[in-house]
């Protein structure tokens, strides 16, 4: 979500970090629960953010997985850190 408007503090939309962290572990907690109440939880938790901030973020959540699975965001090419070492077999 880098790059976006509401990716900058002082942005009434704008999310932390940590904020962010917390409604993914909720997301993930609450799977399979309705939208509201996943809503709800996350608005109880981050008590800087309202239902409908929530509920926009869940929205950009939603689109950004679109575009991923569609291919139109390419994926990091991260390197295995594991795989740097040398074996001595």
């Amino acid at each position: 979500m880098e790059g976006r408007p509401d990716s900058k503090p002082g942005n009434p939309h704008w999310w932390s970090a940590q904020e962010d962290k917390l409604f993914e572990k909720i997301l993930s907690e609450k799977f399979g629960a309705g939208l509201p109440d996943i809503l709800e939880e996350v608005s109880k938790q981050i008590t800087t953010k309202d239902i409908e901030a929530v509920r926009r973020r869940y929205e950009q959540l939603e689109e950004d997985i679109k575009n991923i699975e569609a291919g139109r965001v390419p994926l990091p090419n991260y390197t295995d850190s594991a795989n740097t070492t040398t074996s001595g077999s």
